[in-house]
């Protein structure tokens, strides 16, 4: 303690008169070592076994969409599912008849077919299939009014197929449950499958090949170019016909049908032709491609048709046509090289001037 102050203070340690020193004692620093046990194999702790592999059973398939769930109704109002729900009931009695009710119901489901829940509602209903088929043919006569029923049924199809797996499946099983098909004790599930699969697409090509009208047979050329991203539909298509009647469309003259054109070759890019748009290339063309006359397109003709060797030909020549009239639509030259570039590709090229 400070005598002055009265603080405590510290001190060094330094040994004081009568205290013993012990800093030059030494010290043991040896360490001591505990033997420890020996144990049989890798010092790991065994994992727990899961419940799952205790019982023997595998996990159930990966499905990407997982459980679509219906969209959050707003409060107040007739709800997104009861429009739904009225316009399934038209369809799907003899209301349907009635062109103006139809039309309503297609129109309300055009809009909601959008949302993936409805558009896998809609497929895996059998009778709306029917009913929307149905609709795409129609009663051509009388193109002024029908042919918007044909253009709405075939954009409702589109809608709800369109980057939704879920719904394509569910209307391949939809019209594989009713098409009459042959078979007997002997046909496989596989090959009864396979023959509705080619009756459906049957019927949507001769929808497809009848349309006068430009605007329902763009929107019949996307409802085919989203059914046929199925592979199983995409393989029945080209044994059917391979692209004859979408090349049928895009022979045809006169300026109104310049937006289908521009359809067709989108449809044979995005699922033929072009790996980042999801086609599957080196499947088509399969036949030869011929630069005659012999693929001059004549629609006066009776039961006139254009095969599936003409693609080159009609596309050179539509380039041609745009090319004299100076005008660029802007995908006519880059879809005729891709073509060129494929059946060049797979040895089904034939060079010849026109």
């Amino acid at each position: 303690m400070d005598i002055y102050s009265g603080l405590k203070q510290a001190r060094l340690n330094i040994p004081m008169e009568g205290e013993d020193d012990n800093s030059g004692i030494p010290t043991e620093q040896a360490m001591v070592v505990v033997d420890q046990p020996e144990q049989d194999g890798v010092d790991e702790k065994e994992k727990p076994v899961s419940l799952r592999d205790k019982s023997g059973k595998k996990p159930p398939a990966y499905q990407a969409a997982g459980k679509i769930l219906p969209p959050r109704e707003p409060d107040g109002g007739v709800s997104d599912g009861e429009e739904f729900q009225r316009a399934v009931a038209i369809l799907d009695s003899g209301q349907a008849d009635n062109y103006t009710m139809a039309v309503s119901a297609l129109t309300t489901l055009l809009d909601l077919s959008h949302d993936i829940y409805y558009g896998v509602e809609l497929m895996k209903n059998s009778a709306v299939i029917r009913q929307l088929t149905f609709c795409l043919d129609g009663d051509l006569s009388d193109a002024s009014t029908s042919a918007s029923r044909r253009r709405l049924a075939a954009g409702v199809i589109a809608n709800s197929i369109q980057n939704n797996p879920t719904a394509l499946e569910e209307a391949q099983k939809s019209w594989r449950s009713y098409l009459p098909y042959p078979h007997s004790e002997s046909s496989s599930g596989a090959l009864q499958e396979y023959a509705a699969d080619q009756e459906f697409l049957s019927r949507i090509l001769l929808a497809l090949r009848s349309e006068t009208d430009p605007g329902a047979a763009k929107a019949k050329v996307n409802a085919l170019s989203g059914l046929v991203k199925s592979p199983e539909l995409r393989d029945a298509l080209l044994h059917l016909e391979g692209l004859e009647t979408p090349l049928q469309l895009f022979a045809r003259a006169g300026e109104e049908w310049e937006v289908v054109r521009k359809k067709v070759a989108e449809f044979v890019t995005d699922n033929f032709l072009d790996e980042d748009m999801g086609a599957e290339v080196g499947k088509w063309p399969t036949k030869q491609q011929r630069m005659d006359y012999a693929c001059v397109f004549k629609p006066a003709e009776t039961d006139a048709t254009v095969g599936d060797e003409c693609w080159v030909y009609h596309v050179m020549n539509y380039v041609l046509e745009k090319e004299e009239a100076e005008e660029d639509d802007g995908w006519s030259k880059p879809f005729l090289q891709m073509l060129r570039g494929e059946t060049e590709k797979l040895g089904k090229f034939v060079h010849q001037e026109l």
